[in-house]
């Protein structure tokens, strides 16, 4: 099953900067028929608990970034592309290296950065990232090409 893991800053930004495109990614990818490599529970919905309770309980009660960390590496082996929101006007250092991991791990890295923010236009996000966005929608769309890719790899495997 082809897996995409969601990246991109939670801490210190608005709901609608960290959730929303969350939500239309995880909307797109879910009608699609492809999985997530975690499911964002986002802040409103039934699911106990959320994302961010879960990183609240692991970062800031006590399990340790470490938990988070080994969690977050394990769902980026798992998957077979990243797709990463850049929207905060701070580098977010976990996301940074999440784009790492996935470009040594040879995953595609969709990168989709916010105009306001300046630094995302560094030539080492550059380099890792298959391609650069401005929009969601847009890299959903190559999101889709990279599946169809994988999709002909893993049948021609197979066979």
């Amino acid at each position: 099953m082809f897996r995409v893991y969601l990246a991109g800053p939670i801490r210190g930004l608005t709901y609608w900067q960290a959730f929303a495109w969350r939500k239309l990614a995880r909307e797109v990818i879910e009608s699609w028929g492809y999985a997530l490599a975690y499911v964002p529970t986002l802040p409103g919905e039934t699911r106990v608990p959320s994302y961010t309770q879960l990183l609240d309980a692991r970062v800031i009660g006590g399990a340790g970034n470490e938990a988070l960390a080994a969690e977050d590496y394990a769902q980026v082996v798992g998957c077979q592309a990243v797709f990463v929101y850049l929207n905060s006007n701070q580098p977010p250092v976990g996301t940074l290296i999440e784009i790492g991991w996935a470009y040594a791990l040879h995953k595609p890295v969709l990168l989709v950065c916010s105009e306001t923010a300046t630094w995302t236009s560094h030539c080492f996000l550059n380099f890792c990232a298959l391609d650069v966005f401005t929009d969601v929608r847009s890299a959903l769309v190559k999101l889709h090409e990279v599946y169809l890719d994988w999709e002909t790899t893993n049948v021609a495997t197979a066979a």
